[in-house]
């Protein structure tokens, strides 16, 4: 796979308007009457650093994107988070999507992030894709409220898919790759459903308690060895709008899959509606 050199494609409006919004903001105000409905939407902006090790059939290789190489290859992102709650009852689903391409032409080695260079007088046009999705699906139930904090603890599933394609084409003959087999295709995937428990919550503070902390952590297991994801943030209360800033990681083990293992590591930046 070819290691990708940083060039601008952040000219997405879609990926701009993911700015203006937020990511598991935790439970809804406290003193708002615990029998009524209430409802939050959300949209979000999330920045990682992308870490993944993929075995193919050239070998393992390290695959280490830094956010700024992710959004400039980004073509297409949507983020976002719905939450009702009902007493002390709620149900919230998030998810998140990426297709990430670039393509390469006369380079010198195979690999992202690293790795072996081709021969002298060997070289390769490339062109990567990457489309990852992920699915997070909880009830809610209310463990803890005052009239500054609420905590909710849940239970549900998280469903990631990642593919990862690489088409090629060497100018010359070298090792394996001869003949025919000059230019081709590889690829990794990976299917995982995972049951998840977890805690969220948020607390308000401040005189009219417009400003608030909110976090959030879960931990799984299933088709993948270890799934676990934990997010930080704080924010303002503009009457029913709310806008956040944190840090969210999430991270993936896997043994029998040929993507090794996958983690996710940077900012967030969002708003929502509650009503």
């Amino acid at each position: 796979m070819p290691r990708f050199k940083a060039r601008s494609m952040f000219a997405h409006a879609a990926l701009g308007a993911l700015l203006c919004s937020t990511f598991l903001s935790g439970a809804a105000h406290a003193e708002e009457a615990s029998g009524d409905w209430r409802f939050r939407g959300s949209l979000y902006g999330y920045f990682p650093d992308l870490s993944s090790t993929a075995s193919l059939p050239t070998g393992a290789s390290d695959i280490d994107v830094e956010a700024g190489d992710l959004i400039d290859h980004t073509d297409a992102a949507f983020m976002g988070l719905f939450e009702v709650q009902h007493g002390r009852f709620g149900v919230f689903a998030d998810y998140l999507y990426y297709r990430i391409g670039n393509s390469v032409t006369d380079a010198t080695q195979v690999s992202v992030g690293g790795g072996m260079p081709l021969p002298p007088g060997v070289t390769v046009d490339g062109e990567l894709q990457v489309k990852m999705w992920v699915f997070t699906l909880a009830g809610t139930y209310r463990a803890f409220e005052s009239d500054s904090t609420a905590i909710d603890v849940f239970a549900g599933a998280r469903v990631l898919q990642l593919d990862t394609n690489f088409d090629y084409a060497f100018n010359t003959d070298f090792g394996p790759f001869s003949g025919p087999a000059r230019t081709g295709s590889t690829g990794a995937s990976s299917d995982n459903v995972d049951a998840i428990i977890g805690a969220k919550g948020r607390t308000n503070f401040g005189a009219d308690r417009q400003w608030f902390v909110t976090y959030y952590g879960d931990v799984g297991a299933g088709d993948s060895d270890l799934t676990w994801q934990a997010f930080a943030g704080a924010g303002r209360s503009f009457g029913n709008v709310d806008v956040t800033v944190g840090y969210r990681h999430l991270d993936y083990d896997f043994s029998d899959s040929r993507i090794q293992d996958i983690s996710f590591d940077g900012p967030v930046v969002g708003a929502s509606v509650n009503w």
